[in-house]
């Protein structure tokens, strides 16, 4: 039994724990290195493959089986910030829309401008069969966003036609 002092008057007594170091190292181990989606070591990392998707998006933008007509077609969203499955599911259903030339998304794909909510983004977009343009939003300005958003789609004052 081990006490408790304070100010020499005993608190409680208490059967006294042990840790197994082993334990606890295998079980701190494997905590970090299930949290590698989850955890974003700093905010300052930018580091990410420069693509310039919104570059590339714009050679695939074509007009081919679609009719010549006056009226363009294109899906919007904007916000996914934090919404990641959703844009997956909305994604998913815009692939499914016929006629569409494009896709517009208007910002804010990040809640904090980490390299990983970048590459969520990223990669869901990669599953759209349509071009998408992403704009940059005030959340993706935060931390090295800027930055890594002009690496990942390219310069963030763009125009298409």
């Amino acid at each position: 039994m081990s006490y408790f002092l304070r100010s020499g008057r005993r608190l409680s007594s208490t059967k006294s724990a042990r840790i197994n170091p082993g334990f606890f190292l295998a079980s701190l181990v494997f905590l970090v290195a299930s949290c590698e989606e989850i955890i974003e070591y700093s905010v300052f990392d930018a580091d990410v493959k420069s693509e310039k998707l919104n570059i590339l998006n714009c050679g695939k933008l074509s007009c081919d089986g679609i009719p010549v007509t006056d009226t363009v077609k294109f899906a919007v969203f904007s916000d996914v910030h934090e919404y990641y499955d959703e844009m997956s599911a909305a994604i998913k259903s815009i692939n499914q829309q016929p006629d569409l030339q494009f896709i517009v998304c208007g910002g804010d794909i990040t809640n904090s401008g980490m390299v990983r909510e970048f590459q969520w983004y990223a990669d869901i977009a990669r599953k759209s069969k349509y071009p998408i343009f992403t704009a940059i939003g005030n959340h993706d300005h935060l931390a090295n966003g800027l930055l890594i958003y002009e690496r990942l789609f390219g310069d963030p004052n763009f125009s298409f036609a």
